[in-house]
């Protein structure tokens, strides 16, 4: 029964309105079939006592004047204007038969039928008896309290069967017509049980995928009116979690770029002021030395101290780049990417159509940041050789980075996640706390990863 477990529950419920449907009308179809063959067979015996009782009446003279004649006539005349007998006879008080209609001759078992020695009254006597034809209701009929004799009237089922038989197209049609109907019926009646609750799955597969809906209105108090009204707080309640989580990260984003910028001030102003001192000193030491093994020594130390200031000075940049706060986006990417591209000599193109600079602080910062991060990832795990950068303005700044890598996978985001290697999640989160958009595509052949990112326009978040 695995299959019936995974249909939908409409499906379920209209199966087993169609299986009940199609057993009660089946039910019903030979309780009327039973109903309406008992009703024609009374009738029908009905109908051969009243043949009897006439016969019984008009063959008293008949009988006692010995007109055998006259009850041939009788006898078959009966037989002809009636389809529903199969013979008649007559017998004397004795049982001896005198007329009857059985061209072949009278069958002899059919004589001890019944027991006409203890049949003397009025009373009919009706016996269904079996043949090869069918069943015939064999009625025994006394006349005059059977001191003359007694009438003999075979009824034959052969006509109800007919009659059955006629209406059962009638029957089966009626019967299907009204299935039909009643399934129909409980289809509709089904589908309006199961489209609150179809509602419900939609609104629970949304906030599977992080979309949170608006409040859903309760429409009935009974279990699903329940089962809304717990949707309904769970959203809330998902909605207040999700609000409180952005805001810590907000605030989490601010403090690290604020505790960035102090560390790069830092190491700009007073760590590089100091190893610039340090040099011009171990100069001054290298111009004073004695010999000029003293002298190679003092300014290989002066040219470390070199090495380290610039790396100082790389390190400053990285954390909070001057360029971006005092040049704008546009110019602290070039000069990001001029870095980049010496460093890693990758292809790197940069196309942009920003006129003027961003007024939003953190808006430039997040595009400088995912931008950053993204060129990371690229180095680190695509194996790329060229990279195309998109920052458009519309109502909206859009950045796309698209490199010609592996490209991404499920797989590789699932082992990135347990590794701990969260850069891309990073950069949604940035996105969603802006009120942004982040899509992961690709544009084969060409491009095996584009990353796409649009932030509105005018948004400040405190």
């Amino acid at each position: 029964m695995k299959w019936f477990q995974e249909m939908r529950i409409i499906h379920k419920l209209s199966l087993s309105f169609a299986t009940v449907l199609f057993l009660l009308s089946i039910s019903m179809g030979i309780i009327l079939w039973n109903s309406m063959g008992n009703v024609m067979r009374d009738s029908l015996e009905t109908k051969g006592i009243d043949l009897a009782a006439q016969l019984a009446a008009l063959s008293s003279e008949p009988i006692q004047t010995a007109n055998l004649y006259a009850l041939h006539e009788l006898v078959y005349l009966t037989q002809n204007s009636n389809k529903e007998v199969r013979y008649v006879f007559i017998t004397d008080d004795q049982g001896a038969v005198l007329v009857h209609t059985f061209p072949q001759g009278m069958p002899k078992k059919l004589l001890s039928t019944h027991d006409v020695s203890q049949q003397k009254s009025e009373e009919p006597e009706v016996l269904v008896i079996s043949t090869d034809e069918g069943n015939i209701h064999d009625v025994l009929y006394p006349i005059e309290r059977g001191e003359l004799g007694y009438i003999r009237v075979g009824m034959h089922e052969k006509t109800i069967q007919q009659v059955l038989l006629a209406n059962i197209g009638e029957l089966i049609l009626t019967t299907i017509f009204i299935g039909a109907v009643t399934l129909v019926f409980c289809v509709k009646l089904t589908q309006l049980f199961t489209k609150p609750l179809n509602k419900l799955i939609k609104i629970s597969e949304s906030i599977s995928r992080g979309i949170l809906p608006a409040e859903t209105k309760v429409t009935s108090g009974d279990e699903l009116g329940k089962l809304t009204t717990a949707i309904n707080t769970m959203t809330a309640s998902l909605k207040k979690s999700e609000a409180e989580r952005q805001s810590l990260l907000n605030h989490l984003i601010t403090a690290q770029e604020d505790e960035r910028k102090r560390i790069s001030r830092e190491l700009h102003d007073e760590t590089s002021q100091a190893l610039t001192a340090l040099i011009l000193s171990m100069r001054a030491m290298a111009n004073q030395a004695d010999n000029s093994d003293n002298k190679s020594f003092i300014l290989e130390v002066r040219d470390e101290a070199a090495g380290v200031l610039h790396k100082l000075r790389d390190l400053a940049v990285e954390l909070r780049p001057p360029a971006l706060d005092d040049l704008g986006l546009v110019a602290a990417i070039q000069k990001y990417l001029d870095d980049y591209k010496e460093r890693y000599q990758m292809k790197v193109e940069f196309d942009h159509s920003l006129v003027n600079p961003i007024p939003e602080p953190q808006a430039s910062l997040a595009i400088y940041r995912i931008l950053q991060e993204s060129l990371t990832n690229i180095i680190k795990h695509s194996g790329a050789n060229h990279v195309l950068i998109i920052l458009t303005e519309t109502d909206s700044i859009d950045l796309t980075v698209k490199d010609n890598g592996v490209g991404l996978t499920v797989e590789t985001l699932s082992k990135a996640r347990s590794e701990n290697r969260l850069g891309l999640y990073g950069i949604q989160e940035r996105v969603e706390i802006l009120g942004g958009r982040f899509a992961i595509e690709s544009e084969p052949p060409k491009w095996a990863t584009v990353i796409k990112v649009s932030l509105p326009r005018l948004k400040e978040v405190d």
